[in-house]
């Protein structure tokens, strides 16, 4: 959409996104069992997860929709070397009139999970 410098109010300019910050979180699930005398027998990591989030300015991207998967062009996180899923699961825009549009999405990716 082009600007229309005749308009008052608040206006989008598409194209034009900066990402400001990414954030990410590795969890995993844990499974201990205790040997016959109540001590340590084995343990095992599994499921790993990552929680990630990102902030911007400018117009929101099409593929980070809410409910996708960010878009199949490019890693939304460094962790994500294309194999698994990743699915956005908040996403939040703002507009004011004296600043830039402004977003934040978050969502969760399985390195493991398959489609």
């Amino acid at each position: 959409m082009a600007v229309d410098l005749t308009d008052v109010g608040i206006q989008s300019v598409t194209g034009v996104t900066l990402l400001q910050s990414v954030e990410y979180e590795k969890k995993v699930d844990e499974a201990m069992v205790t040997n016959c005398t109540s001590g340590f027998g084995a343990a095992a990591t599994f499921n790993p997860t990552f929680e990630f989030s990102m902030k911007g300015s400018g117009d929101l991207p099409v593929a980070l929709a809410i409910g996708s998967d960010g878009g199949s062009s490019g890693d939304i996180v460094d962790v994500n070397d294309g194999a698994g899923t990743r699915i956005i699961t908040n996403v939040k825009e703002m507009e004011k009139n004296e600043d830039f549009n402004s977003w934040e999405i978050s969502g969760t990716y399985w390195p493991s999970a398959t489609v």
